[in-house]
């Protein structure tokens, strides 16, 4: 867990994140007649956007912090260059493992809910609005069209709680320390504190779930 908690402080994690996703739901509407250069280009420009530009005949030299986040991209790329056939099992196989990626770098999970759950507006998007005369279905939802991703629900747990523990144990020494050393010291720890708190803080939800909500709205109404 403290490792896929340190990739989510990567400057880039939470673009690489969603970026990734909007990928796999590239590879969700694939068929037969899907050119390869659209996956090609896709992946080729998330790794240009980290400042890697693609060479299938020269692997570049990754830093060794970013070698766990921006390695198996470039080797998934580089996959693709290998593919003589496009096929259902070859494709489900590929989006597999680049799931798996997510997973064991940034403990990112699919995020499906249950019909009839009641709508979390941060990770679930009504696109579509089904009115009720039955109050009891109000804010449910009725079935989920595409699902999201989110950060793993005992991961989040693990991380909000020793997050929170160490943003505590900061915020205590500056109430101790405030006055005991000068301003212009305090305020470059506390610069320094802040940029600790951006680094580490990351929400749950990559991408919210796209769902059918029902609205209650009674006969009188309609």
């Amino acid at each position: 867990m403290k490792h896929q908690i340190e990739n989510n402080s990567y400057s880039e994690a939470k673009n690489i994140k969603e970026e990734v996703a909007l990928f796999l739901d590239s590879l969700d509407r694939h068929n037969v007649k899907t050119d390869l250069s659209i996956y090609k280009e896709e992946l080729g420009e998330i790794l240009y956007r980290k400042g890697i530009e693609y060479d299938p005949t020269k692997r570049p030299e990754f830093p060794e912090k970013d070698r766990a986040i921006l390695e198996p991209l470039w080797n998934f790329r580089k996959e693709l260059d290998e593919w003589n056939t496009f096929t259902e099992p070859i494709v489900r196989d590929y989006r597999k493992r680049i799931f798996e990626y997510l997973y064991s770098t940034f403990g990112v999970v699919e995020n499906k809910p249950n019909d009839g759950e009641k709508l979390n507006s941060k990770e679930h998007r009504a696109v579509t609005v089904e009115e009720t005369s039955n109050q009891f279905l109000d804010k449910l939802i009725k079935k989920v069209i595409k699902p999201g991703y989110k950060i793993d629900d005992k991961l989040y747990e693990y991380y909000k709680e020793s997050f929170l523990a160490e943003d505590k144990q900061k915020q205590e020494e500056f109430r101790k320390i405030k006055d005991e050393i000068p301003r212009e010291e305090f305020d470059k720890k506390y610069d320094e504190y802040l940029k600790w708190k951006k680094r580490y803080e990351f929400t749950k939800t990559i991408r919210p779930a796209d769902v059918v909500m029902y609205k209650y709205k009674p006969e009188s109404q309609k």
